[in-house]
């Protein structure tokens, strides 16, 4: 029986019309089954090798970047003490180019893999770079009558003793915090690939 509107559409043999939609990647005219990579048009095979091409986590590139945050973390707190010795200024300004050396660092050393524990871990070393930086200005300053480990204690603990000169301490924590935002945000590593589909 007609109802007057033709005949009724058949949802289960409908067919995907590209309707001039190609590829963002490789050109090619889409078909059923294309994705969407970072919002744009792709066919299965790009997708599948932008995945593939992708940095992966792993034991040895977490361990590789452990490693490369250690020695830039070194690298970073000897040019820090190094300035203050050489200038008699504490330039806590020293702090944002800390974390970031680091945070590279350890980017390099796993292929530009990020995530939550590189972010642990970059600001970390950032934190103990910057606070440990006052044992050797500690020893530059003679007060090396004390024990090294109360050294490196006092050390840890100084960007939270310098809360005693107030006006310091507040700028000193808002600088070496900004620091560490730096090494937690370049530790995320490449952007979150976003895929959608198969459409």
């Amino acid at each position: 029986m007609s109802d007057g509107f033709g005949s009724q559409p058949q949802f289960d043999t409908a067919e995907f019309k590209s309707e001039g939609n190609a590829c963002a990647f490789c050109k090619t005219a889409l078909s059923a089954g294309y994705y969407r990579v970072q919002g744009k048009l792709a066919c299965a095979n790009c997708t599948q090798k932008i995945q593939n091409s992708r940095p992966q986590d792993s034991h040895s590139a977490f361990v590789r970047a452990s490693i490369f945050g250690s020695v830039a973390a070194v690298v970073g707190m000897a040019a820090y003490a190094g300035v203050v010795i050489a200038t008699g200024w504490t330039i806590g300004y020293l702090a944002l180019g800390v974390g970031y050396i680091i945070a590279k660092a350890m980017m390099k050393g796993s292929g530009n893999v990020g995530g939550r524990r590189y972010q642990t871990v970059a600001v970390m070393l950032t934190y103990a770079a910057i606070s440990i930086a006052a044992v050797p200005i500690a020893f530059h300053e003679g007060t090396q009558r004390l024990s090294l480990i109360t050294i490196v204690l006092l050390g840890l603990a100084s960007p939270i003793l310098e809360f005693q000169s107030p006006g310091h301490g507040i700028l000193g924590a808002i600088i070496l915090f900004v620091g560490l935002r730096i090494a937690w945000s370049v530790a995320a590593g490449t952007r979150k690939l976003s895929i959608e589909g198969p459409y």
